[in-house]
């Protein structure tokens, strides 16, 4: 299991990181900061979605147990255990790819912006209505 250790200079975000070329980024701090940055666009882009999701639900909702307070909560439920996966998975990842080591930042990343985005189209197929 990797255990992340990081200082908080690592994730500050200041104006450096905005001229950071993340296409040509080589060192590992700049391919970690990137791999951060595409992982909390993933995530917000997914929190924006889940929260529509949300407000989609009373159009779909229709009696017990289907109404819209149960589906709500379910769909919560079903947010929350799917994060866990998600982390516990990421976290877990295959020693062939990675040894350990500053690397392993990136790839747990990587990993999760990937099943981020997964998850994202999932809410959008199964709540959007446009």
């Amino acid at each position: 299991v990797a255990v992340l250790v990081a200082t908080a200079s690592c994730w500050a975000k200041d104006a450096d990181d905005e001229k950071l070329d993340c296409a040509n980024a080589i060192s590992t701090p700049e391919i970690n900061l990137c791999a951060r940055q595409d992982f909390e666009n993933a995530d917000a882009v997914l929190n924006d979605t889940y929260k529509k999701a949300l407000a989609a639900i009373p159009s779909k909702a229709t009696e017990k147990p289907n109404d819209a307070k149960s589906r709500e909560n379910a769909l919560r439920a079903r947010q929350r255990a799917w994060v866990a996966k998600r982390d516990a998975e990421c976290s877990t990842l295959n020693p062939n790819f990675s040894t350990g080591g500053t690397a392993i930042t990136a790839e747990i990343l990587a990993c999760k912006t990937e099943l981020t985005k997964a998850r994202t189209v999932v809410l959008k197929d199964q709540y959007d209505s446009n």
